[in-house]
């Protein structure tokens, strides 16, 4: 097994522990594993297939434009109703790059789009300052600026630095990844809002870490791994561009649906069936 595929077979199992092994433990064995190697390596005497990793895809055209009425279309399908979210305006920091504010504000969703519709659905003039370069959210409802804030582990930020749009925008449709949104950051990279659906922040690692590995061929930003992650605000000015929210929804119906079909198939066996039906309805019969 892969590093990813030993941390969710664990990550199951340990559910069931009393008390379950903390992350860091969970991490530590498989650590000391790996670097027990055998010279042939791990599961040599099997005949395995390819890890979740290193899958390519090829390009498929540029993106779509984007979405009209961005912003509050966003809020009203990435957000249920009562769920905080977090907005921040962005600044240029000494080193010239385009960065949150601060922490942010987390308003409930219908108050920023009441916010919104004050202002004809824009949001440049509801989030304004000096020197605005752009504008961020937080990637899953929060009443804070920490991951102890998250209030659900519902999404997980999927970026490519190292790729055109073309090929991220080929990576993300391809893959069939279930997203709750793409965006277009208004720069260079595309922002795909994956939906992992986690139960808690264990269960948001693992996930994280098997997309991680999924994509690892496409090079995606190794930093996008925690639940409070800022992406990029659709329907906001970012200098001359516009953060597009490019696609609802799309890819698989969920994380599990998407996860299996990578699975490999499973040996067709029959059917188990009881010793009494096989007596009953087996031709011909049996003598008495």
């Amino acid at each position: 097994l892969s590093l990813t595929d030993a941390m969710i077979a664990i990550g199951e199992w340990n559910q069931r522990c009393l008390p379950p092994w903390s992350d860091r433990e969970i991490i530590r064995k498989l650590s000391e594993v790996d670097k027990s190697a055998p010279a042939r390596g791990h599961g040599y005497l099997l005949s395995t297939t390819q890890s979740a990793g290193k899958v390519t895809y090829n390009a498929i055209g540029a993106p779509p434009e984007g979405i009209a009425d961005a912003t509050r279309t966003f809020l009203r399908s990435v957000f249920l109703d009562g769920e905080k979210v977090c907005l921040v305006s962005g600044v240029i920091d000494d080193e010239g790059r385009a960065v949150p504010s601060g922490a942010g504000t987390s308003l409930s969703r219908e108050t920023w789009l009441d916010k919104l519709d004050k202002h004809d659905g824009g949001p440049n003039k509801l989030l304004h300052g000096s020197n605005v370069k752009g504008a961020f959210v937080r990637i899953n409802p929060t009443s804070g600026g920490n991951d102890a804030d998250v209030q659900c582990y519902r999404h997980a930020l999927l970026e490519f630095d190292a790729l055109s749009t073309e090929r991220q925008w080929s990576a993300i449709v391809e893959s069939n990844v279930p997203t709750a949104c793409v965006l277009h950051s208004g720069g260079r990279s595309l922002h795909a809002w994956v939906r992992v659906d986690a139960a808690d922040i264990q269960e948001f690692r693992v996930r994280v870490a098997y997309l991680m590995e999924h994509f690892s061929e496409q090079q995606p930003d190794k930093q996008c791994t925690n639940p409070s992650r800022f992406s990029r605000l659709p329907g906001f000015k970012r200098g001359e561009q516009m953060q597009k929210l490019l696609r609802v929804g799309g890819g698989a119906a969920t994380w599990t649906d998407w996860v299996e079909s990578h699975a490999q198939p499973k040996e067709q066996l029959p059917p188990i069936i009881k010793l009494k039906d096989f007596i009953e309805n087996c031709s011909p019969k049996p003598p008495v």
